[in-house]
């Protein structure tokens, strides 16, 4: 059978545009050999959704939107069209959420699937979410990168203020007078030096003695810790008190000690007593005949005078009562 020339060319054109569609349905990831299943879900914000994006379960690309559109004229929804390419039952409550699996591919839809046991049908509407975890941690990304580059910024200010030629030159000088300082006292700080290796060798040497005394101190403490504190606080209360019924007995006049510290005839008599001794002592220095008669040769000496005694008497000190 002998085709005309217009039939091969009609015949060439239809395939050709057959092919083509089929490759830009290809590319576009529409598989039109593959029988799909539809499903819908009604969202108030796709998020940046587009067609021929992703659906995603379990991980797995499983199909991909088909087309998004208003729900009706006052735009308040929107309806979402996805198609499935794989034979996969899905129970009632699965739940399409728009989520960014990663920067590159931007928005999917991830299926989420619930425990109901019953299955969805073709054309069902599916239970709609959000994810906007991604895109919250992208913002506490970029704010917390605000917030160190203004701390930077802040930083560097600063720095630039310290840094200011005045603050330079001021920071010489005081580098200059401390460099100055050290250089007057070099000895002087020598020498500290020098103390301070001695201490330390002093220290390292007695090092056994320094032990000896801790562990005295230790044990010190040991044996007070292992004494019954409340004891020793008893003892120490009852040894106060004696104490305070003593001077109180002797605050009142009681007792030899008491009378000596109260009776004040006993003080005069006692300095009257003193003072008589102290002019006792003062003229047996000046007239020993007068109680002691020894005479080698026979001669009396002359005793002094009693004018002459109190002009001693004045250059003499007394003892005070």
């Amino acid at each position: 059978m002998k085709f005309s020339r217009e039939f091969k060319a009609g015949s060439i054109a239809l395939i050709t545009i057959a092919f083509l569609y089929w490759g830009i349905n290809f590319l576009k990831g529409n598989d039109i050999f593959v029988t799909k299943t539809s499903y819908y879900a009604l969202y108030d914000n796709v998020n940046g959704l587009a067609r021929a994006q992703a659906v995603i379960l379990n991980g797995y690309n499983v199909g991909q939107v088909e087309s998004i559109s208003f729900l009706d004229a006052t735009g308040s929804k929107l309806i979402v069209e996805f198609s499935l390419r794989e034979k996969i039952k899905l129970p009632k409550n699965t739940i399409a959420m728009i989520s960014t699996t990663d920067l590159l591919s931007g928005k999917s839809i991830v299926l989420k699937p619930g425990d109901s046991p019953e299955l969805l049908k073709e054309g069902d509407t599916l239970q709609s979410a959000l994810d906007n975890g991604f895109a919250e941690e992208l913002v506490q990304l970029k704010d917390n990168f605000e917030n160190i580059a203004h701390n930077i910024d802040s930083l560097l200010t600063k720095v630039n203020h310290i840094l200011d030629e005045n603050n330079v030159r001021n920071l010489n000088r005081s580098i200059a007078k401390i460099n100055e300082v050290i250089d007057q006292n070099t000895q002087r700080i020598s020498t500290i030096v020098s103390n301070l290796e001695k201490l330390t060798q002093t220290l390292s040497a007695n090092n056994s003695a320094l032990n000896r005394t801790l562990n005295n101190a230790a044990a010190i403490t040991d044996s007070l810790k292992a004494e019954n504190p409340a004891r020793l606080v008893a003892s120490l209360q009852q040894a106060t008190d004696e104490l305070n019924k003593l001077l109180a007995e002797i605050q009142a006049g009681k007792g030899n000690l008491g009378k000596l510290t109260q009776d004040s005839t006993l003080y005069d008599n006692l300095r009257i007593t003193t003072d008589q001794l102290n002019k006792l002592l003062i003229d047996l220095k000046y007239n020993p005949r007068r109680y002691i008669h020894v005479s080698v040769f026979g001669k009396k000496s002359k005793p002094y005078s009693d004018e002459e005694v109190r002009e001693k008497f004045k250059n003499e000190k007394p003892l005070k009562p």
